[in-house]
């Protein structure tokens, strides 16, 4: 985006073009993660002071526990995944697909506290500390874990989940 107005910049200056390009990508990379880093701070105080206070004026030890299990720190990277997807398609298409695959991670990993959250929340309460929910827990992680992986690769190789199923379920009958 102002890759080139920085290039011109420096070559002004009397820098080689190449040089130029270089310190104009390294200062567009660093701005970016200055920002990322900011946003993410930013949010990180804002969500846990958020749920800290609802934590305080509630009796429910529910709340408690997500701020134990860290899941204001995991939702708080969301709006860091959300700004990186808005700004790197206009300097490269290529890292939108890790950006994409990152964010398929973050949603299963932020999942998993919150069945953790449950999963303590369970063997806290009296009355549902006899329901074996960490088996529960496992089946419904194992196939999150399944459908994300299989959602990764598909980002990952840049075809659509039907058309990649298809070719795993072709790539089985040949094997």
């Amino acid at each position: 985006m102002y890759k080139e107005e920085i290039i011109q910049f420096l070559t002004n200056y009397g820098l080689n073009t190449n040089v130029s390009g270089l310190i104009a990508s390294a200062l567009i990379i660093t701005s970016i993660g200055v920002i990322v880093l900011a946003i993410n701070f930013i949010t990180r105080k804002t969500i846990l002071s958020f749920f800290k206070r609802i934590a305080k004026s509630t009796a429910s030890t529910f709340d408690d526990l997500l701020i134990k299990n860290r899941v204001p720190r995991l939702l708080s990277f969301i709006p860091s995944l959300f700004f990186l997807y808005l700004i790197v398609p206009t300097y490269t298409d290529n890292l939108v697909i890790i950006i994409e695959a990152l964010t398929v991670l973050l949603f299963i990993v932020t999942v998993k506290s919150v069945l953790n959250t449950v999963k303590d929340y369970f063997k806290l309460s009296q009355s549902l500390k006899h329901i074996p929910i960490d088996s529960y827990i496992q089946v419904i992680m194992i196939f999150l874990w399944f459908i994300g992986i299989i959602l990764i690769l598909s980002v990952l190789t840049g075809r659509e989940i039907g058309t990649f199923l298809a070719s795993l379920g072709a790539l089985s009958a040949i094997i």
